[in-house]
């Protein structure tokens, strides 16, 4: 990834990604150099190499992909991405799930392995994984015990984890079923709940 180091270009907190286009020199080509780089730190919780893709991905590098299907995006396009967490959420997921399903056709099983592992997955996939809950007053009274200043992490794993530590956040509603997963949990889709806490690890 570009290294870029001209404070001119830097987006102040305060101001959106609309005002920080409209301030900064006319320069496209350092305006996508410091997106570049703002997009590769927001998802490196991938690893170094996933996030270098992802990015390059996003903004449509062909070259570097190995995919003559994407066009090259410019400025104007990624503006709505980085003013929008959702939508720039979604369009990782989607670069990473082209990434994964790219690595995925270029595996040449043998044919007596490619059976099997159908097999694995379609089991995979039927059986209900239990999750893991906690009620509202068994965290208050869990936390209570703990010094005020103790610091609250959650911990990071999976063979892409390349940092001790996940991100923690503050409760926010969830329903589930929202998004698609590999295997059914145990909570009927629709339900809402509260997520504390997010790896964005890619697995």
């Amino acid at each position: 990834m570009s290294t870029f180091k001209d404070i001119i270009y830097k987006k102040n907190d305060d101001e959106t990604w609309t005002e920080w286009n409209k301030r900064v020199p006319d320069n496209d080509d350092e305006k996508m150099y410091y997106i570049e780089d703002v997009i590769y730190e927001y998802c490196e919780y991938g690893g170094p190499t996933m996030a270098r893709l992802v990015t390059h991905r996003l903004l449509g590098y062909a070259y570097i992909c190995g995919d003559a299907s994407l066009e090259l995006s410019g400025v104007a396009d990624m503006i709505p991405l980085l003013e929008s967490k959702e939508l720039l959420d979604a369009k990782i997921e989607e670069a990473y799930e082209a990434i994964r399903l790219k690595w995925e056709s270029e595996k040449v099983p043998r044919s007596d392995e490619k059976e099997e592992e159908k097999e694995k997955e379609e089991v995979y996939k039927k059986e209900v994984k239990p999750v893991t809950t906690l009620t509202v007053a068994e965290m208050i009274e869990a936390l209570s015990k703990l010094p005020p200043d103790a610091k609250l992490v959650m911990t990071e794993s999976g063979f892409y984890s390349d940092v001790e530590f996940a991100e923690v956040m503050l409760p926010e509603p969830y329903i589930v079923g929202t998004r698609k997963a590999e295997y059914k949990p145990d909570i009927p889709d629709g339900t809402q709940v509260y997520r504390i806490g997010h790896s964005k690890q890619w697995y």
